[in-house]
C-alpha cells in the first residue's frame, strides 16, 4: 500500500518520546514504536534503537525533507523514503504494534503484532 496523499509532505516536527512521532505539514502523523533502520544514500544502513538518546539528532536529518514515498508491504514493513536519499525502515514486531500512520482525514493504518496491517477508513 502506498500513501499517495503522504507523498510530498514535509516532516515538520519530530517528537522523541515513546513512540517516536513524526508530524507532517499536511496533517499526517507517523508513530514508530519499534527499532528502525536508517540508510543514507551509499552510506549503508544503521540500526536505530527507539530508546537511544542519539535518536532525535539522527532523525532530525529528515526534518524539512519532502517525503518521496511512504509504503507498507504485506509483511508489515514500513518504508519511508525522503528526497535527501534517507530511507527509514521499520520491521514488524512479533508481540507488539510496530508503527501506525494517521492521516488528516483520520484514516489509520496500524501494524499489529506479527505484521498484520489493520486499516481504519477516514472521515470523508
Amino acid at each position: 500500500m502506498i500513501f499517495n496523499d503522504l507523498t510530498g509532505s514535509s516532516v515538520a516536527k519530530i517528537e522523541h518520546y515513546l513512540p517516536v512521532t513524526m508530524r507532517t505539514d499536511t496533517g499526517w502523523v507517523i508513530q514508530i514504536e519499534n527499532d528502525m533502520q536508517m540508510s543514507i544514500t551509499a552510506a549503508g544502513r544503521e540500526q536505530l534503537n527507539r530508546e537511544s538518546p542519539e535518536l532525535p539528532g539522527r532523525l532530525r536529518k529528515v526534518v524539512e525533507e519532502s517525503t518521496v514515498t511512504a509504503a507498507t508491504m504485506t509483511d508489515g514493513v514500513l518504508e519511508l523514503q525522503f528526497s535527501s536519499g534517507i530511507e527509514l525502515v521499520v520491521e514488524p514486531d512479533p508481540e507488539f504494534e510496530s508503527w501506525n500512520i494517521v492521516g488528516p482525514s483520520r484514516q489509520r493504518v496500524i501494524c499489529a503484532p506479527g505484521g498484520e496491517l489493520v486499516y481504519f477508513p477516514g472521515l470523508d
